[in-house]
């Protein structure tokens, strides 16, 4: 049920989004074994599920969303031939990609960057696209099968949720999606102080 539609609810505030990890989390308990703390009571807390969602191979509900719009992402990008048209057109051909700044972008951030489009598909999905995040779940292979982009995907959002203490969730790539460059400026300096780093 999660899956249904998640590109159109998907990217509505954070609070909705937490709602049903909540509901999510509770489930999860449900099918952990063994005795298992289902809430709050006296002074103790449920019983943490982060391990078991890595644990079961399940995405949280930011995993699903996210995987989801890349997942369009990709096959707008490399697999277009076996879209719809209605779908092949849907972004425009202006969307931002890791080389865009803010001067480069002007136009389409003014048209995607409106409070009707900014919690939507059309404006996160390209921003995402950006992302470390999808930088490491694709490889040479992955732009030539589907299947294997989408099964690396799902192992590179299992190991982000995955990171950090036992008891505390990271914070996920749905809320904090990379923005655009301010200028080329800043993006090369940025290049030259992590060609330092590197040195």
């Amino acid at each position: 049920h999660l899956n249904y539609c998640s590109l159109i609810w998907g990217f509505s505030c954070k609070s909705q989004i937490e709602l049903l990890f909540r509901c999510q989390k509770k489930a999860m308990r449900a099918i952990m074994p063994g005795f298992v703390n289902y809430f709050y009571k006296d002074g103790k807390l449920p019983a943490h599920t982060k391990a078991s969602f890595f644990e079961y191979k399940i995405l949280t509900v930011h995993g699903i969303i996210a995987n989801n719009a890349l997942l369009l992402m990709h096959r707008i990008r490399y697999f277009s031939k076996s879209l719809p048209c209605s779908i092949k057109n849907l972004l425009p051909e202006n969307v931002p990609t890791s080389y865009s700044t803010e001067d480069s972008n002007k136009i389409w951030l003014s048209d995607y960057g409106s409070p009707n489009y900014k919690k939507s598909f059309f404006f996160k999905g390209p921003l995402l696209a950006m992302s470390q995040f999808n930088i490491d779940a694709t490889s040479p292979s992955s732009l030539l099968s589907l299947n294997i982009y989408k099964n690396s995907l799902k192992l590179t959002a299992l190991r982000e949720q995955n990171k950090g203490e036992s008891d505390s969730w990271p914070d996920f790539i749905l809320h904090n999606t990379p923005g655009i460059r301010t200028s080329s400026r800043k993006r090369n300096q940025t290049q030259f102080y992590q060609a330092g780093l590197n040195e």
